[in-house]
């Protein structure tokens, strides 16, 4: 091998896949199954294996890439994990200053911008990034709801604010 085939360069090379496969499946896709980190993980795992077979990659280079792709579907679960437990957690926050607003307005607000600047200085995201990231608000005649998507596009945790509970739909 020559010096230059284990440069930094082609660290860098092998790292930027998974890593961009992270950040797409946490911040973008936000699916806690991971389905696409762990079909990424594995393809990128059997290029590493190739390589080495084939003798055009480095084995140090090689044992750094394969970690990374290991740990891809490892970082996507513990990411959208913590994801989720924000949302539960600012979920509450929106609850309660709702609730807050209702004993102040003798109504819910009409949208969660109501909610702005006395209870939040801006109206509170459900996640971090994401295309699933905000929350749902929705008054009705009859109820008043407030919706995040755990699991996109289909699994939503919906808290009813007459019943005062959760319930799921989807």
């Amino acid at each position: 091998m020559t010096q230059s085939s284990s440069s930094p360069l082609l660290l860098v090379n092998k790292l930027a896949p998974p890593l961009a496969l992270f950040l797409f499946e946490a911040f973008v896709m936000q699916s806690p199954l991971g389905f696409v980190s762990i079909i990424g993980a594995l393809c990128g795992l059997g290029s590493v294996a190739i390589q080495v077979y084939q003798k055009t990659l480095p084995k140090n280079i090689a044992a750094i890439a394969a970690l990374v792709w290991l740990l891809v579907p490892v970082a996507t679960f513990g990411f959208n994990a913590y994801n989720n437990q924000l949302a539960q957690t600012r979920a509450q926050q929106v609850i309660a200053a709702c609730e807050d607003y209702r004993a102040a307005n003798g109504r819910y607000p009409r949208s969660l911008s109501d909610l702005v600047p006395r209870y939040f200085p801006e109206v509170p995201r459900a996640k971090i990034g994401g295309m699933y990231g905000s929350f749902m608000y929705i008054t009705g005649e009859k109820s008043t709801l407030l919706i995040w998507t755990v699991v996109p596009p289909f699994y939503r945790f919906v808290w009813n604010f007459e019943e005062k509970r959760w319930g799921h739909f989807d």
